[in-house]
């Protein structure tokens, strides 16, 4: 624009030294304008490039902090695993007893059942866990204030599941029992001695994370004992076989080492 208004000054006395300078002055007024305006065509034909490279930028960061994410939680995982310990407390909602006399009908009863037991164990990657226990439980019968107790080993593996703070689970296992006592061989020739059990147990509940060192477990479990066959001699010989069964709510505490 300065260019075109020094041309309107030049003298008008001077027609020849115009006709020379404003064809040349118009002509580098046109090429600054043209070189103004090439950095924002320039500019304007690399943006969708730009925009695109940022797009993909802005992706590749989200997918490495999934990643980051995805790498934490297995080392956390891979951290947890390892010796675990705890304990538990059951009581039974219901209970039936079953003792099969040769010769005479199938003697059936209610009884109830709760039980103390302390476990060790380890806990995998997968954060599943096989545990052995020690269990003392005792049993109650109907229509009797006597008790029965039996203390044994029990091993079991929980499949867990989830990675929230609250993991479902489900169980299964057996052990070996020996009943002090039992009701059933009062008053026979063997009275006092003691009957060695197996049993197989179901169960399933939820894990609750109370740190990275402790969780508090609920369950539900179904058990059957099955209780050695037992000859009684005397005025009546026959043999005798008992069955305890109990569905049980149970809540325990479990550490990570």
């Amino acid at each position: 624009m300065r260019i075109i208004l020094l041309c309107r000054r030049l003298p008008l006395s001077c027609p020849s030294l115009k006709s020379t300078f404003v064809p040349l002055l118009k002509r580098i007024h046109k090429e600054i304008k043209v070189r103004s305006l090439r950095p924002l065509v320039l500019s304007l034909a690399v943006l969708p490039f730009a925009l695109t490279a940022h797009t993909a930028v802005a992706g590749a960061a989200s997918e490495a902090d999934q990643l980051n994410t995805q790498i934490s939680e297995a080392a956390e995982a891979e951290e947890q695993s390892g010796f675990i310990a705890g304990a538990n407390l059951s009581t039974s909602l219901s209970g039936e007893g079953q003792d099969d006399i040769d010769g005479y009908p199938t003697f059936t009863y209610d009884l109830d059942s709760g039980s103390f037991s302390a476990f060790v164990g380890y806990q995998t990657k997968r954060n599943n866990r096989i545990k052995l226990a020690f269990e003392s439980r005792s049993f109650g019968f109907e229509g009797t204030s006597e008790e029965e107790t039996a203390t044994g080993l029990r091993l079991d593996w929980d499949f867990v599941y989830g990675k929230s703070k609250v993991h479902p689970f489900w169980s299964i296992g057996f052990g070996s029992y020996r009943l002090s006592d039992p009701l059933i061989l009062e008053d026979t020739s063997i009275e006092g001695e003691d009957l060695s059990g197996f049993s197989f147990q179901l169960g399933l509940g939820v894990k609750i994370d109370l740190n990275k060192k402790a969780e508090l477990s609920l369950g539900f479990e179904r058990q059957a004992i099955g209780w050695q066959e037992v000859e009684i001699t005397g005025r009546y010989d026959v043999s005798i076989q008992s069955i305890y069964a109990h569905n049980s709510v149970s809540a325990g505490v479990l550490l990570h080492f």
